[in-house]
Formats: structure tokens, sequence, C-alpha cells
């Protein structure tokens, strides 16, 4: 019986399939779901939109930036090069909607950056942080230099508004941390080295120069950029001023120093190396927090499980920023 039912069911599927292979065809020919026909009959659409852009109509003009806007959304990857394109050979008035296309405002990046700070107030860097900003590159660049470039960039964050959403939260925000300017620069920097914005290269120096307290942060993304002489500048001065033997509490902040910035190149060895001598002066619960982190990244699963408890155990309680770290994401899959 079992044979038979088996030969049964085998013989069916045989059918049924003699029937998908030669039919099928002939029903998918009769839809128009081909993906090089709706790719080509998309990029028609853009050009056609493009040109619009130069209507003699106004209104024509804002219908196409709104529909070509709406195509950045869903078709970046499709629409970017278009536009590129079109901002080298076009009338002024093109070029004027289609830089306005590719810039997203100062607004909405610092909301996206604010976002990456726990309600808490904690805040930090890790890996693929910056994602979703990956796929806006081209129009966050802009304004992430902006934000690198004046020091008081939250001035220009408008108050709520029908084209300005996100005022209202930012200065919410604002009110509860006295320090958001400056962690929302200090992540606007992680993040141009992360996305490769080769353009902000000229800012990041200026700020490695003057800002003693962005230095190695800038130096980091100067390393990520291909300038890598700032950091290892940096590292090299360090480590040499360890060598005058100087005061407990200035040797705790050159190991800490240290470890951060070998943590920016991801070289982990040495940033635990750093965090474990930086924790024989002081332990600090931020510093077993940080040792945790670079263990996680290195994938030592017991190391780190006993530094986070030794962090919790000395205080550390920003249970929020602990669920959005995802240096910590080892220890969460692997426990």
């Amino acid at each position: 019986m079992l044979f038979h039912s088996y030969f049964f069911i085998q013989r069916e599927s045989f059918l049924w399939g003699l029937v998908v292979y030669c039919f099928l065809p002939l029903v998918l020919s009769g839809l128009d779901l081909q993906p090089e026909k709706l790719h080509q009959e998309r990029r028609k659409k853009i050009a056609k939109l493009i040109l619009q852009l130069d209507s003699e109509s106004w209104e024509k003009r804002e219908e196409a930036s709104q529909k070509l806007k709406n195509l950045l959304e869903t078709h970046l990857k499709e629409v970017l090069p278009y536009l590129e394109k079109a901002l080298v050979n076009s009338s002024a008035e093109v070029r004027w909607r289609i830089h306005n296309l590719l810039t997203f405002p100062l607004e909405k990046v610092v909301y996206l950056l604010a976002k990456k700070i726990a309600p808490s107030g904690g805040y930090g860097y890790y890996e693929g942080q910056f994602d979703d900003l990956k796929k806006i590159r081209y129009m966050a660049a802009s304004s992430l230099i902006q934000i690198l470039s004046n020091p008081d960039f939250f001035k220009q964050v408008q108050y709520p508004t029908s084209s300005s959403p996100y005022g209202e939260y930012l200065y919410k925000r604002k009110q509860k941390d006295y320090q958001l300017d400056y962690k929302i620069r200090y992540l606007a920097l992680m993040a141009v080295g992360d996305l490769q914005i080769q353009e902000a290269k000229k800012v990041l120096i200026e700020i490695y120069k003057k800002d003693s307290s962005l230095q190695d942060t800038a130096a980091t993304s100067l390393y990520k950029l291909g300038e890598k002489k700032y950091l290892l500048d940096l590292i090299g001065s360090l480590e040499k001023s360890l060598a005058s033997h100087p005061s407990l509490g200035k040797r705790l902040r050159i190991y800490t120093d240290l470890a951060h910035l070998y943590r920016g190149i991801g070289n982990f060895d040495k940033t635990i190396e750093y965090y474990k001598k930086a924790l024989v002066y002081s332990r600090d619960k931020i510093l077993y927090y940080n040792l945790a982190c670079a263990y996680c990244s290195a994938k030592k699963t017991k190391e780190a499980l006993k530094a986070l408890e030794k962090a919790v155990k000395y205080g550390y309680r920003d249970y929020n920023w602990m669920l959005m770290d995802r240096d910590l994401d080892y220890i969460k899959k692997n426990p």
C-alpha cells in the first residue's frame, strides 16, 4: 500500500510539473512582470521628470519635484545617478531643485543623530550605528558637515512648522540634556568617517587642531577617510608621554585615550590592554563597561560578561543604552 501510494503521488506530481513547465511561461507572458521592463519604464519616467523640472509652468516644476522626491525614497539607487548627471548639464532652475532634493534638512539629520542617544542620555559608538544614514549618505552629507563646522548649529534648528516636524522633539531633548549639542557633534564626527564622506576632511582637520575634547574622535574619522597620520601621531605622542612617568591621574587619562583610539581603528587587543591598565588606577563603571564592549568585539564571551558584571557592581545603570548598544550583541546572542 505504501509503495502504491508513493507511486500515485509521484505520478500526480509529475503531471502537475509538466503542466506548470508547459503553460506557466504562456501565463506569465500575458503579465507585465518582467523586471527589466519595469526598470526601463521607471528610468524613462525619471528622465521625463527631470526635463519637467525646467518647465515654464511652476505647477509642473513643483509636481516633478514632488514625484522625484517620492522616487528617491523608494528607488534611491536608480534615481540618484540621473540626478547627479543632471547637476552638471542643466539650467540653474534644475540644478537648484535637484540640490534641494539631494539635501536633507538640518533638523532631520540632527533628529536622526539624537535618536541614537539613549533616553537616559547615554551615548557612544558601535559598529553599524549609522546603517540608516548610509541609505541617504549623499543627501545627509551637507548637513553633517554643517553640524561639524558650526558648534552653535542647534540655533539653526527651527521650531516645529508644517515643513519641519522635528524641532519639538529636539527642543524637549535639549531641555533635559544640556550636553545634547556636544553628543550630536560627536556622533556627526563618527558618522562622516563611517559613511566615507571625503568632503568632511577639511573640517575634521580643523576640529583635530582646535578642539581638544573631540581631537581623538576627529583623528579616528580621518583615519577611516584615509588620512592615517593624525591618529598615528596622536597614539605615538600619548605612548611617548608615558615614558616621562606622569602623575597617576594623567596616566589614567592617557591609558583611557589610547584605548579609545585603538577601539576606533578596530585593534581590540590593544584596546583591551589599555582599558585593563586604566582599571589598575580606577575601578570606574564606564571603563568596565567599555572593556566589556571590547571583549564582545573580540568575541570573548566569558571575559565580556565578567567585565559587564563589574560595571554593574560599581554602579553602571544605563540599561537603555545597553539595549541600544550593538557592541553587546555578541553576548546577547551567545550568553
